[in-house]
């Protein structure tokens, strides 16, 4: 039985995987994280959300109906996660409207390069990735811990629609793959393993100050 193209991809980018679950940021959620750490993430983070539904618009532009109209309906799940930003800076006092920093500016960057020049395909990957990198740290967090000042944005990302989500994504690229060359497929592996290497940037982050 042939191995799926999602599998694939998680084999040639397992060292980053392990990477990314291993660092100190989401350890340290588990343990007790300052919240000054914290703080710079989410303005960070916020940033990230909200220039992210530029590359959306790009990909769904793109996309095959079907699966234009499957991400209009997760379009409001950007929504929900700039409010849940918002709610947590007002509480805790502080500004959204930052410089944005040098990781989160070349993450951007990446993501819309590869949406304006690469085949719907490699963009699609990109899109699934960041969302099973948000999936899969978050359940890390979830799963080893009891309770936690951050227990809305664990649950963000570790529910079970935003689970059926990813499955979704999955599941559609797994069918688009199937009909690609080994050289389009090699192509949207790197683009799944660089989505890694971002996600492990974009934790190490908060702990400088960029």
């Amino acid at each position: 039985m042939e191995i799926r193209f999602t599998e694939r991809a998680d084999v040639g980018a397992k060292n980053t995987w392990e990477r990314m679950l291993s660092e100190p940021f989401l350890r340290e959620i588990v343990q007790g994280i300052k919240p000054e750490i914290f703080d710079r993430w989410a303005q960070q983070d916020y940033l990230f959300a909200r220039e992210s539904i530029r590359f959306l618009g790009v990909l769904m532009a793109k996309a095959p109906y079907p699966i234009q109209i499957a991400l209009l309906d997760a379009a409001p799940g950007y929504k929900e996660e700039l409010k849940l930003f918002e709610d947590y800076a007002r509480s805790r006092g502080f500004p959204l409207d930052v410089k944005m920093s040098i990781t989160c500016r070349s993450y951007l960057s990446f993501l819309m390069k590869t949406a304006y020049n690469d085949d719907f395909p490699s963009a699609f990957t990109a899109l699934y990735a960041e969302e099973k990198a948000y999936l899969d740290s978050w359940r890390f967090v979830k799963n080893n811990l009891k309770e936690s000042p951050y227990e809305k944005f664990i649950d963000h990302w570790s529910n079970t629609g935003f689970q059926d989500y990813v499955k979704w994504l999955a599941k559609e690229l797994d069918s688009i793959a199937d009909q690609l060359s080994e050289e389009q497929k090699a192509h949207m592996e790197s683009t799944y393993k660089s989505i890694g290497e971002y996600e492990c940037l974009f934790w190490e982050m908060p702990y400088r100050i960029e």
